[in-house]
């Protein structure tokens, strides 16, 4: 889920900035109560896609979240961790700490740490998870990584050159 969202935000940085505009005004006070947008679809979709991995999670050992917790309520914090790091990265105050590549990296050691705290196992110090999460998106990704590549490598990601006259 984030690796995807990473994809999209470093191949379309403007648009994903609209979006969450609009994400966080339709969170705040809706217009039309009962209306689901596509955005709305698809975050649903990625954030049952996650309950249901955490949900394989616990059926193979390999994760407890005790009574109280449940697969949806580990998603959300995963989710709103992603959300939350995109949403802030490019403040004056995040910009002053860490740039934006450290904001990401920040955000995946964090969601490794939170992971490791509530026994997801293996533990991040047992497994390369670098290497897992740029393996799958290597696999899923190949297009927009390529695209995302020569984008960094030409200067662009995300900006339009103006041609000097």
């Amino acid at each position: 889920m984030v690796e995807a969202d990473d994809l999209y935000f470093r191949l379309h940085p403007h648009h994903y900035r609209a979006l969450q505009t609009v994400k966080i005004a339709s969170l705040l006070g809706r217009s039309v109560p009962n209306r689901e947008d596509a955005v709305e679809k698809c975050e649903k979709r990625l954030i049952i896609l996650l309950s249901d991995v955490i949900g394989d999670g616990l059926k193979l050992g390999d994760l407890w979240l005790g009574r109280t917790r449940n697969p949806g309520e580990l998603a959300f914090t995963v989710w709103t961790l992603a959300f939350g790091t995109r949403s802030l990265m490019d403040t004056k105050a995040a910009i002053w700490r860490v740039s934006a590549e450290e904001g990401l990296r920040l955000a995946r050691e964090t969601t490794d740490v939170l992971l490791d705290a509530i026994g997801w196992e293996p533990f991040s110090d047992e497994w390369d998870y670098t290497a897992t999460r740029e393996r799958i998106a290597g696999e899923l990704f190949e297009f927009e990584l390529q695209e995302a590549k020569r984008s960094r490598l030409s200067g662009m990601s995300g900006k339009r050159r103006v041609r000097k006259s």
